[in-house]
């Protein structure tokens, strides 16, 4: 359930907030107008307004919310001091009740569940499905008189498919109606939470998974009809394998529907790509059927069918359609043996088609490629015992983007980490009583073959913990009595000091096995590897791959190292290019050779695995050390504008040749100015560097943003057109909108707003040159 609280006070709101948020979704505004619009954009099941809120007041409010149409329940909050009168003309403008300040909390809470069972259907007191009871008025789930701990989410989930059970809820529909519009959750986070709240179910003893995944539209609460169905479809598919061609009886055999939520995601990815060869090979069976029955089924056909069917064996199993596999190995055998497919046959032969289309159908359709994509989803592994410290942070983290998956005990955060592959680990030092199985678990990571950063919490702090800590791998040592906000911008910047997913290294080597040697070697680490063999391709590929890094084996007979290294040094695009030389010479001569000719470092042949990816990396990391502090401006923690004006050239000369769009947004901050008067410089500053990082977060990682002026952000957004950003662009700065940026000053959390304005100029549309997409976008401020 949603309320909205239309109050200005903050000591009011904090109480009710507070009060409220324990068994409802609570959002606040703070004066008539900015309640008008947040209205108008989300949907609630309660208004709570304060009579005496500015700008538009309570009962004015009122009367415009009922003239328009606006039937949600309204509860007036007035003072003692008001008058009967005025409580009089509330009720009179649409209100439905009203509540005298000071009030008792239980009255309150009961004029409140009043209202919210008047403003819907008539509902009884406690949800039932079999055997699971969900009380509204003490906010419990049982099963079988066992109470059930699920977060507030997962019970708000599990309330809104109990009380609409003929409906099929999709993504945005569920953030509106569970979620606050500062939450701004993506799918996969939804994903999550209905994964989290089907596991819970299923390990209290439900044997049904009642919540069903309607592919491509959302969920729904699955009716008893669907429960009570067996999940199989019967096979009555005549065995031919003794070869006899009687083959006559029927058997009993059955086909499962497979639940696709259990298939691994990268096995899914492929499923989807594969589908349209799927459906052809079924296609050709459809054929076939058509043949026998027209009696037109020739040699040819009966070695297409065997053929097609063969395959579907194969690529069924892989995909996990087991009993779909031995269906299509069975038809296999029927084609390839029976000789005399009579009448009977036939029919059978096609039911079993049909059962192979029906698996096919089940399967969700490839996504449509989207132009305008988020970032990679960070994801955050919380090993932590504290529920309430989760779903704290589990808001904080759906705020910048961030998806959080939970473990409770280490064993778990374990099975977790090869599952999901977390960007990131939070270890609360108190998930175990002995702390050695911390610090043990802590070794493990961080001798995987590609590390995770992990993050300590705990209540104490002290320096030998530190040391050791941070000798044992740990990247931090975080208090829990931080703001959460904290904790995610600490993680924020811990993730993007990690070495980039795929950092491009691009190696020069005549010696094919010893190319592929250290791109064996290096490409488990998560870098990825650019080979060349052919000296004549490498300027070509170096202006194409851009690589982080350069490996060059010094001697190679159309042109050596040495040369192909003084060559990059003397273009200015690459002179601060990293180099590592290939060499087998151990001499001083040769290694002061290699050196002056521009490398930065050298690998001994035959080369040692370690050491080479070692020096790869560790040259990686100085590379994004040397590039942040020279490309990062550190008022706002996003690009210069000199190196942003560089790249953005040279974005516009490939939109150019390639005849691609290219976009630029422009960002004002309209209320910087008031914040440095009312605050100061620093705080502004922090403002817009948060500010920046959000922004940063919520684009592509090919995106580049950066600081144009004193509060005005410019991002370029390359290859895009105005129509695929829009919906994204619109959404992003709606939130912006109602969210409060918490900064810390002081020993004092300061919340602002940001109020911004913005336009999108597209090249060549609207312009050919930065200046004139500059102007074209400011101008629709």
């Amino acid at each position: 359930m949603k309320i909205l609280l239309v109050e200005h006070n903050q000591q009011i709101i904090r109480k009710l907030t507070t009060l409220l948020s324990l068994n409802y979704l609570v959002d606040t505004s703070p004066d008539g107008e900015d309640a008008w619009e947040v209205i108008n954009l989300f949907e609630y099941d309660l208004l709570i307004i304060n009579v005496n809120i500015p700008k538009l007041d309570g009962i004015r409010l009122c009367q415009k919310l009922r003239k328009n149409g606006k039937q949600m329940p309204i509860l007036l909050l007035t003072e003692q001091e008001s008058g009967i009168s005025k409580r009089i003309v509330g009720l009179d403008s649409g209100a439905d009740d009203f509540v005298i300040q000071p009030y008792e909390e239980d009255i309150l809470l009961a004029k409140i569940r009043a209202l919210l069972r008047r403003g819907g259907s008539i509902l009884p007191p406690i949800l039932e499905w079999r055997n699971i009871q969900l009380d509204p008025v003490k906010h419990q789930v049982k099963y079988e008189n066992k109470l059930l701990s699920l977060t507030p989410k997962e019970y708000s989930l599990l309330e809104l498919f109990l009380r609409n059970s003929h409906r099929i809820f999709s993504h945005s529909t569920m953030i509106d109606l569970l979620w606050s519009y500062e939450e701004c959750p993506n799918e996969t986070t939804i994903r999550s939470h209905v994964k989290s709240l089907r596991r819970k179910l299923k390990n209290s003893g439900v044997p049904d998974d009642f919540i069903e995944t309607v592919y491509g539209v959302g969920y729904r609460l699955k009716t008893f009809e669907d429960t009570d169905q067996p999940n199989v479809i019967t096979n009555q598919l005549s065995s031919n394998s003794n070869g006899n061609g009687n083959g006559n009886g029927d058997g009993n055999n059955h086909i499962q529907v497979v639940n696709l939520q259990e298939i691994d995601p990268n096995i899914m990815d492929i499923l989807q790509q594969s589908q349209s060869l799927l459906n052809a090979r079924v296609s050709i069976l459809e054929k076939v059927v058509e043949t026998l029955k027209k009696n037109e089924f020739t040699e040819e056909w009966r070695e297409k069918a065997t053929l097609e069917s063969h395959k579907l064996v194969s690529s069924l199993g892989t995909f996990g359609f087991h009993d779909a596999s031995e269906i299509a190995r069975l038809l296999e055998t029927t084609f390839k043996t029976d000789q005399n497919i009579n009448q009977e046959k036939i029919t059978i032969i096609s039911k079993q088609i049909k059962k192979l289309r029906t698996v096919l159908d089940q399967c969700p359709l490839p996504p449509l490629a989207q132009e305008f994509s988020q970032n990679e989803i960070q994801k955050i592994l919380v090993v932590t015992q504290e529920l309430s410290f989760i779903e704290k942070l589990d808001i904080e983290a759906l705020k910048w983007g961030l998806q959080t998956e939970i473990a409770i005990t280490l064993t778990e955060a374990k099975e977790t980490i090869e599952k999901s592959k977390p960007n990131l680990i939070l270890l609360d030092l108190e998930i175990s009583k002995k702390i050695e199985e911390c610090l043990i678990f802590l070794v493990e990571i961080n001798q995987r073959k590609i590390s995770i950063p992990v993050l300590i919490l705990t209540n104490q702090d002290d320096l030998k913990s530190r040391v050791k800590i941070s000798s044992l791998g740990g990247k931090g040592f975080l208090s829990k009595s931080l703001l959460i906000s904290d904790i995610i911008k600490t993680a924020i910047n811990l993730l993007e000091q990690a070495i980039p997913k795929e950092s491009k290294i691009m190696i020069v080597d005549d010696d094919l096995i010893s190319l592929n040697f250290v791109k064996s070697n290096l490409e488990p680490w998560g870098l990825k590897v650019k080979i060349v063999e052919n000296i004549e391709n490498f300027w070509q590929t170096l202006n194409d791959f851009c690589p982080y890094l350069l490996i060059l084996d010094m001697e190679m007979p159309q042109m050596g190292g040495l040369d192909i290294c003084r060559l990059v040094r003397s273009d200015s695009r690459w002179a601060s290019l990293p180099i590592i030389f290939l060499t087998s010479h151990r001499d001083p001569a040769a290694i002061n050779q290699a050196f002056a000719a521009g490398a930065d470092d050298f690998v001994n042949k035959p080369i040692v695995g370690s050491e080479l990816v070692i020096r790869v990396i560790n040259r990686i990391e100085r590379v994004k050390l040397l590039r942040k502090s020279t490309e990062v401006d550190p008022v706002t923690g996003v690009i210069h504008r000199n190196r942003f004006v560089e790249r953005l050239i040279s974005y516009l000369c490939l939109a150019e040749r390639y005849h691609h769009h290219l976009c630029i947004l422009v960002v004002n901050i309209e209320n910087l100015t008031q914040i440095k008067e009312q605050y100061n410089l620093i705080i502004a500053d922090q403002f817009l560097m948060v500010l920046g990082k959000y922004l940063k977060y919520k684009l592509r990682r090919e995106d580049m943003i950066t600081s144009w002026q004193d509060g005005i952000f410019v991002v370029s957004m390359y290859p895009s057109t105005k129509e695929g950003i829009l919906p994204r662009i619109e959404k992003i700065f709606k939130f912006l909108k109602y969210y409060n940026f918490q900064i810390s000053y002081d020993q004092e959390i300061i919340e602002l707003q940001a109020q911004c304005s913005y336009g999108i100029a597209q090249f060549p549309d609207d312009g050919r040159d930065i200046q004139s997409l500059y102007d074209a976008a400011k101008a629709q401020f």
